[in-house]
């Protein structure tokens, strides 16, 4: 199909990223694996530009900004994860919570937890610490004896940061999505990713599922082979009221067959996740929007498309717009550069 695209701008666009790319660097920390009450790593140096991630183990954690003097206490405007409950101490919640340093000034963190006073026990964490005066160990000792309880409480809202929810499409070669019944925050960003055959990613309303959501998100069908495919779709979680969708996919019934999923749905009453995927399986063929992707955002290798149509095919996409990608099924550590590509690339469609 003809490119949507200005070649000569989206190239440019790229190289701008890239240039920035150069300097900036990536940290993964994990927040309570193990079942111990700390971050890892405890401290962490880096430079304006840089990122990073923060994966949640067990015993329901979360990452709070607070001001070096008054630990275990968000500070006014301050970074905040939101709580992030999982039952395993090894494999990390499918939610992440990503941050970008903007200086070279201290940053101060801690878990608000209070059921075991997280911070008070030493759950503490810093970004560019001083290495004399108000360092880390002194910010650390100031939390062991900060008073109770700790803040925010659960159900704060995120602030300062990309709270993410991964959800697999097609996990291990089977018709679900996984995770397919969750509870998220207000302001989080499901972000869909495609796994083989052909699958798609539809809202619907509760009461009519495999059949499009008025104004609802819309993700085409992507025929892929590999795993991870890197084509993603990611929609925001714009208030508390529930959120379902399916696979519009009608060979093998996908939706009928129970490749259903929601996000805050009731826990009991008529309007269950049991009770949705209880529809679908007697709901008449599946059925998709025309014009995806609709509301959300497309990406390609973190790149953001438009407008491909019911079908991906990302063979038909301008060289210049997905060529300098990690090919398709590579390390994911590629992702580590997606961030800077897609704010340079969604500027470039804006222009």
């Amino acid at each position: 199909m003809p490119s949507l695209f200005n070649p000569a701008k989206i190239a440019l666009g790229l190289a701008a990223a890239l240039t920035g790319l150069t300097n900036a660097a990536h940290y993964d920390v994990t927040v309570g694996k193990g079942s111990q009450l700390k971050f890892e790593p405890e401290t962490l140096t880096a430079q304006p530009g840089d990122t990073v991630t923060y994966s949640f183990f067990a015993k329901n954690h979360a990452v709070a900004q607070s001001a070096f003097n008054t630990p275990c206490q968000l500070q006014e405007n301050g970074i905040f994860s939101g709580f992030t409950p999982n039952t395993s101490p090894d494999v990390a919640a499918p939610t992440t919570f990503t941050i970008t340093v903007n200086d070279t000034k201290p940053l101060w963190f801690y878990c608000p937890q209070t059921n075991g006073n997280h911070c008070q026990n030493g759950m503490v964490h810093a970004i560019n610490a001083p290495s004399s005066g108000n360092t880390f160990d002194v910010y650390r000792s100031k939390a062991q004896r900060a008073a109770t309880p700790s803040t925010p409480p659960v159900g704060t809202l995120p602030a300062g940061g990309e709270r993410k929810l991964h959800i697999d499409v097609g996990f291990n070669g089977n018709l679900v999505f996984n995770p397919n019944n969750v509870t998220e925050l207000v302001g989080t960003i499901l972000e869909f990713e495609y796994n083989p055959a052909n699958h798609s990613i539809v809202q619907s309303s509760f009461d009519k599922p495999c059949q499009p959501l008025d104004a609802g998100f819309a993700a085409p069908f992507f025929p892929t082979k590999q795993t991870p495919s890197g084509a993603t779709f990611e929609v925001a979680v714009k208030d508390d009221k529930p959120i379902w969708f399916y696979c519009a996919q009608t060979a093998k019934a996908h939706c009928q067959a129970g490749m259903v999923g929601a996000v805050n749905a009731p826990a009991a009453g008529n309007g269950t996740f049991d009770a949705f995927r209880a529809l679908a399986a007697a709901a008449p063929p599946s059925t998709i929007p025309p014009g995806a992707p609709l509301v959300g955002t497309l990406k390609v290798n973190g790149t953001a498309v438009v407008d491909v149509g019911n079908v991906l095919n990302v063979t038909n996409l301008h060289t210049v717009l997905v060529g300098d990608a990690p090919a398709h099924g590579s390390d994911k550590s590629a992702e580590r550069w997606r961030p800077t590509v897609r704010r340079s690339l969604q500027r470039t469609f804006r222009a």
